[in-house]
């Protein structure tokens, strides 16, 4: 399914810092095929008004105790 993602403020990485910029996401499938200010030319079966919603990258918990099976029996 195609998603447009319309209106979102999009924390983005600039130069040496993070700014929030409003744009317009389109998915295409499961993969983000555009992130532009206005999208206009992609065909979506659903649109999402993101007016007042923040899209930023997945936070993955990279946590683990890997290295104290070494100190293990």
């Amino acid at each position: 399914m195609n998603i447009l993602i319309k209106d979102a403020k999009v924390l983005v990485y600039e130069d040496t810092k993070f700014v929030v910029k409003k744009a317009d996401i389109a998915i295409a499938g499961e993969k983000i095929a555009q992130i532009e200010k206005i999208i206009t030319d992609f065909e979506a079966q659903k649109v999402i008004n993101a007016e007042d919603m923040l899209a930023m990258p997945g936070l993955i918990n990279a946590h683990t105790h890997l290295s104290m099976n070494l100190f293990r029996n």
